[in-house]
């Protein structure tokens, strides 16, 4: 299994007022990629398929106000075989833009930064909301909507959830426990 770790960021929840189609950022947490070199030659680094496969990921958001809202985003990641602490490219995660309708014709977007790692270290994950308004609201089939999960939530006649509370953040590595279930157990996980 490759060692990444997932942390939340302190100082969570927040609430801000968000200005359409203006976007506001913030610190998520931090991704770690804690991977050795320890050993010689095969097995030194990122090796064999154990390390590279079932690296998918999924932030969960929890929105407050009324009624609540979860949106989850869905994350992929890939290794590289070879050794960490060369110039190379080692483990990148990228992020589906998510959507969450608000209902009369608004909705927001919600953009992770796409993580790369040429090493062991810790980078900062960042999250960007941005609140669309306008007569078409995104497509709710997630096969239109690159992969993000779309939640419909009903809501007042105005964008009265301009200011919506962040009111927790979970990040969770993502395993298919038919495949490896000693791992889904053991998988660094926050809630």
């Amino acid at each position: 299994m490759l060692d990444v770790f997932f942390s939340v960021a302190p100082g969570l929840p927040q609430s801000v007022p968000l200005n359409p189609d203006t976007p506001w950022s913030f610190s998520l947490g931090s991704v770690a990629l804690r991977e050795s070199d320890a050993g010689n030659g095969a097995n030194a680094g990122i090796r064999g398929n154990h390390e590279q496969d079932d690296l998918g990921v999924q932030a969960t958001l929890h929105f407050g106000g009324l009624p609540t809202m979860t949106l989850s985003i869905v994350g992929t990641g890939s290794a590289a075989p070879g050794r960490i602490d060369d110039a190379q490219l080692d483990y990148f995660l990228d992020w589906t833009l998510a959507s969450l309708d608000l209902g009369d014709g608004g909705w927001l977007d919600i953009q992770l930064d796409r993580l790369s790692f040429t090493d062991r270290s810790t980078l900062a994950q960042t999250a960007t909301v941005t609140l669309r308004a306008g007569a078409t609201p995104p497509p709710d089939d997630t096969s239109t909507n690159n992969g993000a999960i779309s939640n419909g939530v009903p809501e007042p006649a105005t964008l009265a959830l301009l200011a919506l509370g962040l009111a927790g953040v979970g990040l969770t590595q993502a395993r298919r426990a038919a495949r490896r279930p000693a791992d889904a157990n053991a998988a660094n996980a926050l809630t």
